[in-house]
């Protein structure tokens, strides 16, 4: 609704004074002219209260008739709303009491408002979708509660246009052909109107999921004059059914992307593989084919938003309609789309670059340059979910700089729902809204109960769970998938110009101290959130509970001050929403926790005073957020203050000989509980004894760590401990060491080696401390290896890269594992296939040492997608360790490896010796996704081969040997036989390599 003013409040007898009768849906008029300026965010006063106009007057004019002439006051104004003649007062009254409030006459939510919210939550096994929520109301905080999540509506992010999925062909084909015009509107009605999505991907000819023969738009013209350009085939089924929708939500946003140009511009003249010629006139006729298209779309009321170059150039598939591209030649067709769109009046149409894997989308924008055409003709980044993720992305878009969306993601028929809750909800709802999206859209949006219709092949090898299948029996029956309603949690509530809002995060790894309100995180293990914040004011709070126990939380908004609590169900999600409408007169009074008992005072193994604490009866109202320790003697502030979840605390401040009593109390939103019961500590003990401890094996030379350590709370008085190899002839650096007194500070000292053999080390002390056992350390003649001493520093391969091929990559890396000391980060062994930078066009397999106990096997399949397998390696696994990592890609045939396993067709195994390669431990896989395609990425121009590209500056190499299904060797780099600091050398395959900086061949 257009408003009357440009300043202040639209009072009763003042600018409305005027207002002509208005039909449903009609404009305001001021003097028999048409209202221009925006009064959205206004007040209008009548009968003495004020009313939003924006929020309110507005849903009053367009759902009914003012029936005369207006006053100065328009209280009494007979107006028909709903079929009912009331007043414009009553009918505004009541119209500003929408949602669960009491109090009408507020427009926006103010600081100290209490209001009840409105919730709703679906859980994982889709039981009871977008089930209404009982809700509590709001009241202030006494003090801090556990679990709490701050939103923010004064600091706003991007725009946040909505979800929804791709119209293809095979889609609009289920809903024209199993539903009943009626079932058809009343899908229609539901998807679109009450559940809000918004956002339509629109295949610009074939792609792979179609009921027709493959075809673009003009596949007989080779002349770029496109005199055969027709869009029949849309006008089949895709047409219609967007004009549907469009009748219902007039607010679509369509995005359009092509799978293939026609084949005469391309390199194998096919719709299938093939890569695009780029040259001018290529570039010149192709963006005046898509002119076309969204000419005849617009001839028919379908206005598309935005447009990409090619749906993922990076996948050269050779059983559905696809194109390879450059990054150089997308670029330059970029620069030639803007222009022919700019010259046929289509100016307002934006491109999106990429239409790529988050994985691959520093490769595919590589020329987008800072200050280039190319970068100015493009508006945003459309990215897709298969391979890397957010996370990865986040540098190449930060620098870029441009707005972005995830335009495609499939979810498989049969996927568990545990996973996809955490991919849909986390990763996309949550993770990607955070870290930037402008818009969700994932695949299919409707298909059949087999996800069809589709090619035979591509159905035997991925079937596409789409948002909603339609049984294809004409039954009328609709199965709703998890992620449709993922979708909808969203916009049933989110409306067109909300903004994303800073809430804050309970992800994994946050950094202490810092509120991280933005972040950037993968597949949740906490509870997680994102927020929105509606033109309306209406807040919009979206939260996974991806764990396997409910947990309650706080919510609190930070203009209002006021909060409420929200217990979530395990593996389920939730919105919670609530605005101006919501407002109540009555607070909530949140209690206090109640008190937490105290255990019996013990000691830890360095003789401190450490008490248990158990959690009291009653938790509150809220979750408890810490525990205050007091002094019971000198109770003014507390001496410790330990998380809610805390089950215990130690005295690190009590001195030996000294006693203190304690107490404790619980915090919670609603307060501080009442003391605990009072437990007087035991005082620390002096050490009577140490420890004497270093690594079993080590090497002529090498400086070996030896560490020692007292026991209890340190020796009462200074220690000097003398250390020996009994006459072995080795040296110790320092040879004593002081064991401080009242310190259970680890010291070290290093022992050197002379010669080949088992050493006896032993330790004695001038004091009266109890000397520890003797330790053997086997030491061995030095080996050369390869080490790093500086990240991402190893060896490659050097001259004409080669690529590995067919079914099968084995590999053995020979390694020192004490060496990668604290993995905060991947680790490469071997591979073509970078830790960071990985591209489809490029990468193939790599080896991997990861960040949390485990060895990782990565690789990219001939249909370029991504595969893994993640494997949980043995405890405390030490030393010298040989890796063994076999890939079978095969869809069909087994492979036996070099020691004589047979890997099962699609397998990935990795395993680990401990014993120089004699015996085998198999690690045990907790994750992965093998290959459907059979064989691996042909990456026609490979990166070289690497080994020890080491995360940590730490890391020793031995050897590497990697082979193809033939059981040949393809590389075999060995460092064990190479001269101490050589910097080239050349393998047993003839294959040349060259050190990086940062890294050398050593013999210690």
């Amino acid at each position: 609704m257009s408003g009357t003013s440009s300043a202040g409040a639209i009072t009763s007898g003042g600018i409305l004074n005027g207002l002509t009768p208005v039909d449903a849906g009609g404009e305001l008029e001021v003097d028999n002219s048409p209202a221009i300026v925006d009064a959205s965010g206004h007040t209008v006063t009548i009968g003495e209260k004020a009313y939003g106009v924006g929020g309110v007057l507005e849903a009053v004019v367009t759902s009914g008739m003012v029936a005369g002439s207006s006053g100065s006051d328009i209280s009494s104004q007979p107006i028909t709303v709903g079929g009912k003649v009331t007043t414009a007062a009553e009918a505004i009254e009541e119209a500003a009491k929408t949602g669960n409030g009491t109090s009408g006459s507020i427009t926006s939510l103010q600081h100290g408002d209490n209001f009840l919210p409105r919730g709703i939550s679906t859980d994982m096994n889709v039981t009871a979708p977008m089930a209404t929520m009982t809700m509590t109301g709001t009241g202030l905080l006494s003090d801090m509660p556990g679990a709490q999540i701050v939103v923010d509506p004064m600091t706003l992010y991007q725009e946040f246009i909505g979800t929804g999925g791709a119209l293809t062909a095979s889609s609009a084909y289920v809903l024209m052909n199993y539903l009943t015009e009626a079932e058809l509107d009343a899908l229609l009605e539901e998807v679109f109107v009450t559940n809000g999505q918004n956002c339509l991907r629109v295949c610009f000819g074939s792609s792979d999921y179609t009921y027709q023969t493959y075809q673009t738009y003009d596949d007989v013209s080779t002349d770029g004059t496109w005199s055969s350009f027709s869009i029949a085939m849309d006008e089949q089924c895709v047409i219609p059914v967007l004009q549907k929708i469009l009748q219902k939500n007039p607010k679509i946003w369509f995005l359009g992307a092509a799978w293939t140009p026609p084949a005469y511009l391309k390199s194998n003249k096919s719709l299938i593989g093939g890569n695009f010629v780029s040259n001018a006139a290529n570039n010149t006729a192709y963006a005046n084919y898509h002119v076309l298209i969204l000419q005849e779309y617009a001839k028919r009321g379908i206005f598309f938003t935005q447009i990409s170059g090619q749906n993922e150039p990076q996948s050269i598939s050779t059983v559905y309609p696809s194109c390879g591209w450059t990054a150089d030649a997308l670029a330059s067709f970029y620069v030639a789309l803007r222009s022919a769109l700019d010259n046929a009046g289509f100016a307002d149409v934006g491109i999106l670059a990429g239409d790529c894997n988050w994985g691959d989308v520093a490769a595919y924008t590589a020329s987008l340059t800072a200050g280039s055409q190319a970068l100015a003709s493009v508006d945003g980044v459309a990215l897709h979910g298969y391979n890397g993720n957010v996370v990865t992305a986040q540098p190449t878009m930060r620098l870029l700089g441009k707005d972005w969306y995830h335009t495609e993601w499939i979810t498989f028929t049969g996927a568990n729902n545990v996973t996809w809750l955490n991919t849909i909800a986390a990763d996309l709802c949550i993770a990607s809204v955070r870290a930037g999206a402008k818009a969700l859209v994932l695949w299919n949006i409707f298909l059949d109960q087999n996800g069809a219709p589709v090619e035979e092949q591509i159905l035997g090898t991925w079937e596409c769970r789409p948002l909603i299948a339609v049984q294809n029996d004409k039954s009328g029956t609709l199965t709703r998938n998890l992620e449709y309603y993922l979708f909808s949690h969203l916009m049933r509530f989110v409306q067109r110009g909300a903004r994303v809002m800073r809430s804050n995060s309970f992800a994994v790894g946050t950094p202490a101290g810092t509120e991280n309100w933005q972040h950037d995180n993968v597949s949740a293990t906490d509870v997680e959130n994102v927020g929105f914040l509606n033109p309306d004011g209406t807040r919009i709070l979206f939260v996974l509970n991806p764990l396997t126990t409910s947990q309650t939380v706080t919510i609190t908004d930070s203009q209002t001050g006021t909060s409420f609590v929200a217990t979530l169900a395990a593996q389920s999600a939730f919105t919670f929403v609530w605005g101006a409408g919501d407002i109540v007169d009555t607070a909530v009074e949140f209690t206090a926790p109640g008190a937490p008992t105290l255990a019996t005072p013990g000691q830890d193994s360095s003789g401190r005073v450490t008490v248990g604490i158990s959690p009291p009866a009653s938790a509150g109202s809220t979750p408890i957020s810490v525990y205050r320790i007091y002094d019971a003697e000198n109770d003014s502030a507390p001496l410790y203050v330990i998380p809610g979840t805390a089950t215990s605390f130690t005295d690190t401040l009590l001195t030996t000989g000294s006693v203190r009593s304690y107490y404790a109390t619980a915090v919670g939103g609603g307060g501080e509980s009442d003391h605990s019961n009072t437990v007087t500590g035991t005082p620390p003990k002096n050490s009577d004894s140490y420890t004497l401890k270093a690594a079993a094996t080590g090497s002529v030379g090498a400086a070996i760590p030896i560490t020692l350590a007292a026991n209890n709370a340190g020796p009462a008085a200074d220690v000097i401990v003398t250390l020996s190899d009994g006459g072995a002839g080795g040296t110790f650096t320092p040879e004593t060491v002081t064991l401080k007194a009242d310190s259970t500070t680890p010291l070290q000292s290093t022992y050197t080696g002379v010669s080949a053999a088992e050493v006896t080390i032993s330790a004695t002390n001038n004091g009266s401390l109890t000397d520890p056992s003797a330790i053997e350390i086997t030491l061995n003649e030095i080996t050369p290896y390869l080490a790093a001493t500086a990240t991402g520093a190893g060896a490659a391969t050097t001259g004409t890269a080669k690529a590995i091929a067919g079914s099968v990559v084995e590999c053995f890396v020979d390694c020192e594992l004490d060496s990668y000391v604290n993995a905060s980060t991947f680790s490469l062994l071997v591979g073509n296939y970078p830790t960071s930078g990985a591209s489809t066009l490029t990468s193939q397999f790599n080896l991997l040492i990861g960040t949390g106990g485990e060895a990782i096997v990565q690789y990219y399949d001939n249909n370029k997608a991504y595969c893994y397998s993640i494997a949980t390696l043995p405890a405390a696994l030490s030393g010298r360790v040989m890796f063994h990592s076999v890939a079978n890609i095969s869809l069909t045939d087994s492979y036996t490896d070099k020691l004589g396993n047979v890997i099962p067709a699609s397998g990935i195994v990795i395993q680990v010796s401990q014993d120089g390669g004699k015996t085998y431990t198999t690690c045990a896989a907790v994750k992965g996704n093998a290959s459907k395609y059979g064989s691996i990425n042909p990456a026609a121009t490979p990166n070289q081969m690497a080994v020890g590209h080491l995360a940590e500056n730490a890391g020793q190499i031995f050897s590497a040997t990697v082979y193809d299904g033939t059981g040949t060797a393809i590389w075999s780099p060995d460092f064990t036989t190479q001269t101490a600091g050589a910097t080239t050398f050349t393998d047993a395959e003839s294959n040349p390599w060259a050190v990086d900086t940062g890294a050398s061949i050593t013999s210690g």
